[in-house]
């Protein structure tokens, strides 16, 4: 009996506690969170975050609310929270401001200036043949098209693969998204019979996608039936090496 009323007496009593009312958070005030700079390509951005959706009306320009320094010609396009200023060029430094008054969303707006510096890198070395990297032995005139970005040369190294079954593997993998650039070089490597090694020169243009084509015919001349596999390295002029790369994409595995 006693523990009952204990039980009972414990229930009256928690409750006849009155709730205390949670403390409202305070609102966060409309303005940056974050900045980002997006140098892994042609046209590099800053693109500032904002704690807050921005006003979505096309009537609102952007760019109004937007000083560069150097200036640039650029657009400053806004997405959700995200204010992107487009026009900026890579290795440089800016001063970007967004003015008072820049709007966002139910009303809000921007309380005061915000001044922000950004450096903008230069992009990252980076070597890979573009389209079918897994390819048939006949190729064109125009040879293989080989995808740069500030380097001078690249070391090739051309693998033959006489298996038909792996070829497959590896171009039904790859579609399939089952097999990564990893597991593809490490089969290639553990498979593969080098035909050819050697450099080549690439016209570099700074911070700028170039295209040189291989011409893998004239190099190697008429191949035998199955699959060749060219395996791009970079190298530069600079102490620092990029990484190897492996060539992306697939072709069909028929022989010629």
């Amino acid at each position: 009996m006693l523990p009952v009323l204990a039980r009972v007496c414990a229930v009256l009593l928690a409750s006849s506690v009155p709730a205390i009312a949670a403390t409202p958070a305070e609102p966060v005030p409309f303005g940056v969170s974050s900045v980002e700079v997006v140098a892994e390509r042609d046209v590099p951005q800053a693109c500032f975050t904002f704690t807050d959706r921005l006003e979505r009306s096309r009537a609102v320009n952007y760019r109004d609310f937007v000083e560069v320094q150097p200036a640039v010609d650029g657009a400053a396009i806004a997405r959700d929270r995200t204010l992107c200023v487009e026009g900026l060029q890579h290795g440089q430094k800016y001063q970007i401001t967004l003015r008072d008054g820049l709007p966002g969303a139910d009303g809000k707006r921007l309380p005061a200036a915000d001044l922000r510096e950004v450096a903008v890198p230069n992009r990252k070395p980076s070597l890979a043949f573009r389209g079918a990297g897994y390819i048939l032995p006949r190729v064109g005139a125009e040879g293989l098209p080989l995808r740069s970005i500030n380097l001078d040369r690249a070391k090739l190294q051309v693998l033959r693969i006489a298996d038909r079954a792996l070829v497959e593997k590896i171009y039904f993998g790859r579609i399939g998204q089952q097999l990564s650039d990893y597991d593809v070089g490490e089969m290639v490597d553990r498979a593969g019979q080098e035909v050819w090694r050697g450099e080549m020169a690439i016209s570099n243009l700074p911070n700028k996608a170039v295209v040189t084509a291989f011409p893998i015919d004239a190099v190697l001349g008429k191949l035998e039936p199955g699959s060749t596999s060219p395996s791009p390295e970079p190298r530069r002029s600079s102490p620092a090496a990029g990484s190897r790369r492996r060539p992306s994409g697939s072709s069909s595995p028929t022989s010629a």
